[in-house]
């Protein structure tokens, strides 16, 4: 399906990967669900995704990056992924544990993360998630071939393949034109979009992603990208997080699905 995009629509940012807390866990004993006074509900946040851009070198071919942030923890918990263990360090300033592992993993993969802790009174307790990796899938225009060119008042239309396992799509799009105005002025125009939708194309006006046509008199430089990335798990404001258990939270995967480009001609 087709969205045309309205020049007034504001772009909702995507890819947050650490969310605030969503609920109260069960798991504090015998003074009630909220705990004692200070004390925080055990919560669980954080993504798994296979775009990982501070890798060096980029990142291995059939593995994963998962980050996660765990509050609320009493004690050193023990975190597994499909049953196998990795350990988890102390912030010491923030005093919550962390988690940065790359796992063997491909898109359209079931992952299940269960973290183990016991609460004050001695009880065991567990936190749980199942992610889908949104499979595989690619973006089909504009292609990868920056080397087209879109007019300058043309709409930029985008569409790619739809990725089982997804729940919605993270559209980033960012043009640039440097140009001279009919009194030899050098303008830079930029224009920025990054969104999350649950179609698989988009039409952009012109009058957005673009100067005016009748104010450019000559193109020094131009560029347009698009990016898209699959997203499995909650997404809309208002969603419910999608840990369960003993604990709170949201953890979203997510699939790269390709670059496209264009240049602005006059």
């Amino acid at each position: 399906m087709k969205r045309k995009f309205s020049p007034l629509r504001r772009p909702i940012a995507g890819g947050l990967l650490f969310l605030g807390l969503l609920a109260l866990t069960g798991c504090e004993g015998e003074r009630g669900p909220q705990g004692p006074a200070g004390v925080l509900p055990v919560s669980v946040n954080g993504s798994l995704n296979n775009s990982y851009v501070f890798y060096p070198g980029g990142l291995p071919v059939g593995y994963q990056v998962l980050q996660l942030e765990l509050s609320g923890m009493p004690t050193l918990p023990e975190l597994y992924v499909n049953g196998v263990a990795y350990p988890v360090t102390l912030d010491l300033t923030t005093g919550n544990f962390r988690l940065l592992e790359y796992l063997p993993a491909t898109p359209g993969d079931m992952v299940r993360l269960e973290v183990n802790f016991p609460a004050e009174d001695g009880r065991s307790c567990c936190a749980w998630t199942d992610l889908i990796l949104p499979d595989s899938f690619a973006l089909v225009f504009p292609g990868p071939d920056t080397a087209a060119a879109l007019p300058l008042g043309a709409d930029l239309e985008a569409a790619w393949e739809a990725s089982a396992g997804a729940d919605a799509y993270r559209l980033v799009v960012n043009s640039y034109c440097y140009y001279l105005d009919a009194q030899g002025q050098d303008i830079l125009f930029s224009y920025l979009l990054d969104t999350l939708i649950s179609d698989t194309a988009i039409t952009l006006p012109g009058s957005v992603i673009g100067p005016e046509p009748a104010g450019v008199d000559s193109i020094l430089s131009s560029t347009i990208g698009v990016q898209v990335r699959a997203l499995h798990g909650p997404w809309q404001s208002g969603d419910p997080g999608n840990v369960h258990g003993d604990g709170v939270g949201l953890i979203q995967a997510w699939t790269y699905g390709g670059y496209g480009g264009r240049y602005f001609v006059p």
